[in-house]
């Protein structure tokens, strides 16, 4: 029970959770067709990192494609952990801080909300997965954004 005298249950937080992701999932999905427009806005993107003097990720790939145990773990992490860490931290929260919980629920509803609108109105590639002019999309397949090869000479 909160403090304000209402309460919280698992079951109810449960299903109101994958009702979300089900919304989420219809509506990510249904942009699907824009491929041109995120391969344009990601090359966007990295021009405006260059003009900055931030772009340093083919510098990053460099070193990190040659290590292929890093490459797999970080597709495991990216592919899976970020589900694991927030359903833990969502339960922790639940479990723990229940007076708070309300407030980091709905703060990450609403963030994922503001990404979603995000992604319906500026699709986005991954930048160090945009296809190069030689039709390649992953960048340890030997090439980058830049169409520079990723082989050490």
């Amino acid at each position: 029970m909160l403090r304000d005298g209402r309460r919280l249950y698992w079951w109810a937080e449960l299903v109101a959770i994958l009702a979300f992701y089900g919304v989420y999932s219809t509506i990510r999905n249904s942009t699907e067709g824009g491929t041109a427009a995120a391969r344009s806005h990601a090359l966007d993107i990295i021009r405006w990192q260059r003009d900055l003097g931030i772009y340093h990720e083919e510098t990053l790939q460099d070193w990190a494609l040659h290590f292929k145990p890093l490459v797999v773990f970080m597709n495991y992490f990216y592919g899976s952990l970020h589900f694991v860490v927030t359903a833990g931290v969502g339960i922790w929260l639940f479990r723990r801080f229940r007076d708070h919980y309300p407030l980091w629920r709905n703060t990450l509803g609403i963030a994922t909300g503001m990404a979603l609108i995000g992604f319906a109105l500026w699709p986005l590639m991954p930048p160090g997965c945009c296809p190069t002019a030689s039709g390649s999309s992953t960048p340890s397949r030997g090439t980058r954004p830049s169409g520079r090869s990723t082989r050490r000479r």
